[in-house]
């Protein structure tokens, strides 16, 4: 049975992700969270955390992190990471998160908001967002473009081999939506046998336009769309957008 892509990934997860510039990404959530937040950044949010990638630097910049994920076993890797033992890990789901206190700023990068295919879910985590936020607080996060989802993913297939793991991924681009469905299949080299995991998973790409709705629909005034994550403009051949928006 298929269960979550990053449930089936879990550890091996952080091995296909090793070219990602997350470097990048800390300076450009950073960038824009200091230029849009009012009063300063002490306490973040991290939705759709992951293995911790992000959470861990962050933390050792001094900032208070939270990592909040629905996969288990995305979360068991960000764990037993020493650069993540300072951050506060919760299962959950970003539509429908409490926290007990407020925060002063909000990431959610590497797709997180892609995952969102329907305006309800969109609203629903966007709501959760503003919630959790102090006024004056900033919400910054990527999505996957229209054009990468029709034309990066569309019906393609990856195969990825590192290290003891091996990942095949199929795509099927679905226009009137523009979403890809994944499917994907892990194998994972154990005591000298392999083991088969399966996941599915779908993404939307979303325009600038029912994203700023959504956002002000929800309390949250966008301030910021450019390019993830040289925050240059967005153009038609743009795979990943970056938006900032501002709890007033």
């Amino acid at each position: 049975m298929s269960g979550s892509v990053y449930d089936a990934l879990g550890a091996a997860y952080d091995l296909f992700e090793r070219d990602t510039d997350y470097g990048a990404i800390e300076d450009g959530v950073l960038s824009l969270a200091e230029r849009f937040g009012d009063g300063g950044i002490r306490s973040v949010l991290d939705l759709g955390c992951g293995t911790g990638k992000l959470s861990g630097m962050l933390a050792a910049r001094g900032y208070d992190v939270t990592g909040l994920d629905s996969s288990v076993e995305m979360l068991a890797a960000a764990s037993a990471k020493e650069e993540c033992r300072g951050v506060f890990f919760i299962t959950g789901d970003v539509r429908r998160f409490e926290l007990p206190g407020s925060v002063d700023a909000v990431t959610a990068t590497q797709d997180v908001i892609s995952h969102l295919t329907d305006t309800r879910s969109l609203r629903a985590c966007f709501s959760r967002v503003s919630d959790a936020l102090r006024p004056g607080g900033v919400f910054v996060f990527d999505v996957n473009t229209p054009h990468r989802i029709k034309n990066v993913y569309g019906d393609n297939v990856f195969v990825f081999e590192e290290d003891g793991v091996m990942c095949v991924w199929q795509n099927e681009f679905r226009a009137r939506d523009c979403t890809a469905a994944f499917y994907v299949t892990v194998f994972r080299e154990e005591g000298g046998a392999w083991e088969r995991s399966d996941g599915f998973a779908r993404e939307r790409g979303w325009s600038k336009r029912t994203l700023f709705s959504a956002l002000s629909g929800s309390g949250l005034e966008p301030v910021f769309c450019g390019s993830a994550w040289d925050l240059g403009d967005v153009r038609s051949d743009t795979e990943r957008a970056a938006i900032a928006a501002v709890k007033r």
